[in-house]
């Protein structure tokens, strides 16, 4: 009905479909991690300036 490499052409198309899903995740979960690194990174900073000696 669709051919003899539909199935070839779908499975190509499926890991397509689930590697950009696995970018978007890895982007999003990076994301996440470097905005916590650097809220870490500012309250740090903001201690030191207002002359705690807690690291």
């Amino acid at each position: 009905m669709f051919g003899p490499h539909s199935g070839y052409i779908l499975i190509a198309w499926l890991a397509v479909i689930v590697l950009i899903a696995a970018v978007g995740l890895w982007l999003f979960i990076d994301r996440r991690k470097l905005t916590r690194q650097l809220a870490e990174l500012e309250a740090r900073e903001a201690r030191r300036k207002s002359g705690s000696t807690a690291p």
